[in-house]
């Protein structure tokens, strides 16, 4: 007999007692069991609410079951509406689908069925706190402690509550309350004890049997103080921070909160005080030299750096003076020995000189690779630069010779410091881009000592600079060869083998120091190996399959959301323990976290990767081009051989995919992906998609000019023009040669002829506000596209990078294939530098535009002036179709799996 949704069931009593097994099985995580029980009663009662509710609850927890879960949830309230746990138990199954505003919503309603429940209370301030929902969080946490006023943790939950609101004063007072109730409790505590002993006999306790933890009472402490800072009483957080100090067991953080303070508050010679004590703690700590270097020169701006603002001279004589003691005092400290060479202006060229001399010798004697990475700030200043390659030099030939720095040195070197010597001046040129010289130079010390691991690494990162991918990468394998235990070469060998282009080869390596018995890909997501999955979606964008990289691409994304759906162990965790400043900086961290250099170079490879989808031709125009100028009897003939060849390429994928599928589902309990080939994320590309994208990177990383000109792109095809100036006006204001940076440039002309064209169908107020905000680009009017990309053309022809993104817009915007362009690109005598990109871009360009014999006369002069570069030589070469994209001081990213 069924039963309408609107009558609520009874179980009998011997049900009821199985209920309560079918609660005591899923507690204690026997879920086959709680299954069998929960079908023994639905098989009586089909419509009983509870045990649907209590069957989905351990669905849910079973791999593979989510859909079943909802169902059964949602099933359960429509039979028991009125039942406080049906409601429960779907919020608690979209909780766990980061469903949060559906999980509020039936949070609130299984709180109005059973007012007061302090674990829907609980469960509903973690949904809160995760959904950011400060304004309920804060009156869920007062009706907690309301019902539960006795508990430590609700009084700091209510507080931390109360500051993430913006509720300062309601913060402290919460704390101040708090203290009151707890040295109230143990008087209470204290009498009652000594009432019992003096009753029984009994010694009583001591009085300070039930003193607070220290190192609670000091975070407590510490937090508070945080606190006042946040409400903008410095002076207050001051005097607070000199009250609790006894009672703080955190010395440094006290310490390192003080001159933070003092620094606010422009006291600076308390500050500098501070700040030398602190760093006779630590003199290798950059925020301590920053803090110090700020109260010498009595500064207060937060984003201050020497190595970015410009110091007067009466600034630079201030720092120099402060780190001639810092150096006699710390002569071991890197940083207090290094930090002075910024210091120094063109004019004192021999004080810097000498400074250098002191600190390169013992770099090179000791044998430290790092040491040419402390002096990159210095490549701004060209005298600097000049004086570091004369010293060095001149010091390579009094070794070779004398195997001495200079003549009147007493000391005789150590053969290891010509070799460090040489990896120095190596680096040192392969900076200013002279690869030649470099290699001379890399080559003598792999000559000079064979077994140096860094010279092969060294060289290396020269080949790559160079544009030698595939040589780059087999030197980083031989050097991995030499130390077969050292994961970090072995992630470094991956990582060079990706940018060549040899993916089969990279993903053999990377499985060497994992332990599952899986392939690679599924390896590396459940490691969330973030690095490989980027490069590995740029090698693959370098071949053309967009759809694996799209996978990669995204991989990294999930990764992050893992990230944030991490934090919801800590919501009670930090409470419970006390450390509510990490907790508050957990959740800043958190809320920011998109903006992480992992997640923002994986969205702008998603939306560039999309939008070379959407660019991508047909397959029809694909074989036309293919096909051209056959007859129509060789035109099918090739066209059925292609297909029967594409035909044998997906059985073949088929059946090695087969083969895999066993150890994957033995490895991660069934877990499967429907698209392991991103064909679905190739065809679902489209500009809809790239605007989630290209709206994170707005918000996380808009100080970056690769976002913005993503940004700008994006909406110039949605023709939303208004968007598209103001990232089009944020790019001029990052890029190094504002409007005349090639990149912007580009954009701009795009954006011109975009406007242009739809000028007549515009709003008159918005075309009115594009024509006077272009105006603030230093252009008198609104110039037509030709005429702007004629007018930089003419201007920058002795920048080759300027030339080709010139010539490029003009052929795939403008619809203008001239040989006056192609001559451009071809003229590479005045080419100055080494504009790697521009040039293998330049080469593809020509192919796809021009006659092969075009391409052919461009490589073969393109090989004359870049003998290094494997695009333009015989010798087998990268697969990409560009270089990847260096990090922008030239280094590698880092090859150690980061989280």
């Amino acid at each position: 007999m069924s039963h309408t949704p609107h009558i609520k069931l009874t179980l009998s009593p011997n049900d009821q007692q199985q209920f309560k097994s079918l609660v005591k099985q899923y507690e204690k995580k026997e879920f086959k069991k709680a299954i069998k029980t929960a079908d023994a009663i639905l098989k009586k009662y089909p419509n009983h609410g509870e045990t649907l509710a209590m069957k989905a609850l351990v669905v849910n927890s079973m791999d593979k079951r989510k859909q079943e879960a909802f169902d059964l949830a949602r099933k359960a309230c429509r039979y028991d509406v009125t039942s406080a746990m049906t409601w429960h138990v779907l919020a608690i199954c979209y909780r766990n689908d980061q469903c949060y505003a559906e999980a509020m919503r039936c949070m609130h309603q299984a709180l109005w069925l059973k007012p007061g429940d302090r674990q829907i209370l609980r469960e509903l301030s973690g949904i809160q706190v995760q959904a950011r929902d400060y304004i309920g969080l804060y009156q869920t946490r007062k009706l907690i402690l309301t019902t539960e006023p006795k508990l430590e943790t609700n009084w700091l939950s209510f507080a931390v509550a109360a500051h993430l609101r913006g509720d300062y004063n309601g913060c402290l007072n919460t704390i101040d309350n708090f203290e009151e109730m707890r040295e109230k409790q143990r008087v209470e505590d204290r009498e009652r004890r000594a009432a019992a002993a003096q009753s029984t006999g009994k010694t009583p306790d001591p009085v300070d049997a039930d003193k607070p933890d220290p190192f609670e009472q000091s975070e407590i402490l510490m937090y508070k103080n945080m606190v006042i800072q946040e409400k903008g009483d410095l002076k207050g957080a001051l005097d607070n921070l000199e009250a609790i100090k006894t009672k703080v067991v955190d010395n440094l953080a006290w310490k390192e909160s003080k001159a933070s303070l003092l620094l606010r508050l422009e006291q600076w010679a308390n500050a500098e005080a501070v700040y030398a004590d602190l760093m006779s703690i630590n003199p290798d700590q950059r925020d301590y030299h920053v803090g110090l270097q700020k109260a010498t020169l009595h500064i207060n701006a937060a984003d201050f750096s020497v190595d970015k603002t410009a110091l007067s001279d009466e600034q630079s004589d201030k720092l120099i003076a402060l780190y001639e003691g810092l150096r006699s005092k710390y002569p071991k400290a890197a940083l207090v020995q290094s930090y002075p060479l910024s210091f120094f202006r063109d004019s004192q060229l021999d004080q810097f000189k000498a400074v250098f001399t002191a600190n390169a010798r013992v770099h090179l004697e000791k044998g430290i690779p790092s040491f040419w990475n402390s002096l990159k700030p210095l490549y701004k200043n060209a005298k600097k630069v000049a004086a570091m390659e004369e010293l060095s030099l001149h010091w390579l030939k009094n070794l070779r010779t004398i195997h001495k720095f200079e003549a009147a040195d007493t000391k005789i070197q150590s053969p290891s410091t010509e070799l460090w010597l040489e990896l120095f001046i190596a680096q040192h040129f392969n900076k200013l881009n002279q690869h030649q010289t470099a290699m001379e130079h890399i080559d003598a010390a792999i000559k000079h000592t064979p077994t140096c691991l860094d010279a092969y690494l060294f060289k290396a990162r020269i080949l790559k600079h160079a544009g030698a991918p595939v040589q780059a990468a087999e030197l980083v394998n031989k050097a991995r060869e030499m130390d077969l235990a050292d994961r970090y070469l072995n992630n470094k060998a991956t990582l060079y083998l990706l940018r060549a282009g040899k993916i089969e080869e990279a993903q053999k390596l990377i499985d060497i120091f994992t332990k599952i018995e899986a392939n690679t890909y599924n390896n590396v997501f459940e490691m969330q190996v973030s690095w490989y999955e980027q490069a590995e979606g740029e090698a693959w964008v370098a071949k053309g399959d967009f759809g694996r990289a799209l996978k990669r691409f995204t991989d990294i994304e999930s990764h992050f959301k893992d990230f944030v759906e991490d934090q919801v162990d800590f919501h009670t965790y930090n409470i419970r323990k006390s450390i509510l400043r990490n907790y508050i900086h957990l959740l800043r961290f958190e809320d920011k976290i998109q903006g992480h250099d992992h997640f923002v170079r994986a969205a702008q490879a998603i939306v560039e990767t999309n939008l070379r989808v959407i660019d991508a031709p047909s397959k029809s125009d694909l074989e036309d081009l293919e096909t051209a100028g056959m007859s129509e009897e060789d035109k099918k003939a090739y066209l059925q051989k292609k297909k029967r060849q594409a035909n044998k390429e997906k059985a073949r994928q088929a059946a090695s995919s087969d083969k895999e599928k066993l150890p994957y589902k033995k490895c991660y309990g069934g877990r499967c992906d429907w698209d392991p080939e991103g064909e679905k994320l190739v065809k679902d590309a489209s500009l809809e998609k790239c605007v989630k994208y290209v709206g994170l990177l707005q918000k996380f990383a808009s100080s970056s000019l690769r976002s913005q000109l993503l940004i700008c792109d994006v909406h110039t095809r949605r023709e939303k023009l208004l968007l598209a100036l103001r990232a089009l006006k944020k790019a001029v204001a990052l890029a190094p040669r504002g409007a005349a940076e090639p990149a912007v440039h580009a954009a701009m002309v795009k954006f011109l002829n975009t406007f242009h064209a739809k000028a007549s169908a515009l709003n008159a107020v918005v075309k009115q506000v594009i024509e006077t905000e272009i105006t603030t680009l230093k252009l008198s009017s609104v110039p037509s596209a030709q005429e702007y990309n004629d007018k930089y053309l003419a201007e920058n022809s002795g920048d080759y990078e300027a030339r080709f993104h010139a010539v490029k817009t003009a052929v795939l915007v403008l619809g203008q294939k001239t040989d006056a362009h192609k001559a451009r690109l071809l003229d590479l005598a005045s080419v100055s530098g080494y504009p790697l990109g521009a040039i293998s871009g330049a080469y593809h360009f020509i192919q796809q535009n021009w006659p092969k014999t075009d391409a052919d006369a461009f490589k073969e002069a393109a090989h004359k002036k870049f003998p290094l570069m494997e695009a333009f030589s015989d010798a087998p070469a990268a697969s990409a179709s560009a270089p990847a994209e260096s990090t922008a001081d030239g280094e590698d990213p880092s090859a150690e799996p980061q989280k």
